[in-house]
């Protein structure tokens, strides 16, 4: 019998599979697929904590640092300046290439995949048992889903579908000359979200590289043309010249959050359990800090010789992650709620919060320890 099956592909399956491998516990993950690994030029933002989780995997990816971040309103004239040197370190966060990631955890994992989940999901007392599509059946002390679109899974979790924003994202490179090579920039401009971010290069480019995700309103033309004609704008906010280096793609933005964390002998981590606006870029983060609690709380069970799959276990993941990832869901979509009015008294405000913000070293410096990670490795 396996310790623990995981269902879906992709970075989160990843990690907590050879979190728990290390541990000595047998594991598979099921899905039809392996992660895919295609040219995509979407870039994800890893904190320090996710860096150091991907270093104690074994995981060398190639990561350009953000030693520094500027916010700002292009309406008026607040801003808040974050730095590295705020909370004593040299870096805040990285960027990676969400393709290059998945490669180097694929030559690890690829040995766990296998076949996809039927709609028979039957627990016991100390066992759970998952059909598979090809008729065998995996029986395991724990289901770990990260995926909340197979059908079993939303049965078995009660799971609602997610909420969508009435906006979409485009993501593309940049090349500029005139911006800071290690600095990330995101400009609230009226209901638009631009944010850009350094990135090791691809292209044949001399210039300084960076990773755009664009929050806009679904245009009435294509987002593609909606881009190429208002980038200018930008440019004009940030005074500098700015090169489109790439196809530009494009993907909706949804919010979710999971009501529960856990039922029989079963638990949800990262998309499964929550979908959140990528304007912080804490998505991923979140997810590795979920299975890392994840696999600190299987591991104390075990040490203590108390059942892995057990509820007393996944109560205590539960209340580990579910209420510091639902303030951060909620206080982003609070955030993007405020820049999408158009009343000039709430403009106004907003520009008086960055500006506190941007005064009070002690009020920066939370906020950037919160976008770090809470987990300890």
């Amino acid at each position: 019998m396996l310790d623990a099956v995981i269902s879906g592909s992709g970075i989160n399956s990843a990690v907590i599979a050879l979190l728990l491998e290390q541990a000595g516990l047998k594991v598979k993950i099921i899905d039809n697929q392996s992660a895919k690994l295609n040219h995509s030029l979407r870039t994800v933002t890893l904190n320090l904590q996710s860096m150091k989780l991907f270093k104690s995997l074994g995981i060398d990816i190639q990561a350009c640092p953000i030693k520094s971040m500027l916010v700002r309103d292009a309406v008026g004239t607040g801003k808040i300046e974050f730095d590295a040197k705020d909370i004593e370190q040299s870096e805040l966060a990285f960027t990676v290439y969400y393709s290059e990631l998945i490669q180097k955890l694929n030559t690890k994992i690829n040995h766990l995949s296998t076949d996809y989940i039927s709609k028979n999901i039957h627990s016991t007392s100390d066992t759970i048992s998952i059909e598979l599509l090809n008729g065998d059946t995996l029986d395991a002390k724990l289901l770990i889903a990260s995926n909340s679109k197979p059908l079993p899974i939303k049965n078995l979790f009660s799971l609602s579908a997610p909420d969508e924003y009435e906006q979409l994202a485009a993501t593309f490179l940049i090349s500029s000359s005139q911006l800071l090579p290690t600095r990330a920039t995101q400009v609230f401009y009226n209901k638009d979200i631009f944010a850009l971010m350094p990135i090791h290069k691809i292209t044949k480019s001399k210039l300084n590289t960076f990773s755009v995700v664009w929050s806009l309103e679904a245009p009435e033309d294509s987002p593609i043309d909606y881009v190429n004609t208002n980038l200018t704008k930008i440019e004009d906010v940030l005074g500098a010249k700015l090169l489109i280096d790439s196809d530009i793609e494009t993907f909706s933005l949804k919010k979710f959050i999971a009501t529960k964390y856990f039922t029989n002998r079963s638990c949800l981590i990262g998309d499964a359990a929550h979908v959140i606006h990528p304007m912080a870029g804490q998505g991923l983060n979140l997810g590795l800090a979920d299975c890392y609690a994840l696999y600190s709380e299987i591991n104390k069970a075990r040490n203590e010789g108390i059942d892995i799959g057990s509820s007393k276990v996944l109560k205590r993941y539960e209340i580990k992650r579910k209420l510091l990832n639902d303030s951060m869901i909620k206080g982003i979509h609070r955030i993007h709620a405020l820049f999408q009015s158009d009343n000039i008294y709430i403009r106004v405000i907003r520009n008086s919060g960055f500006s506190l913000v941007n005064n009070i070293n002690p009020l920066k410096k939370f906020f950037i320890k919160s976008a770090e990670g809470i987990f300890d490795i």
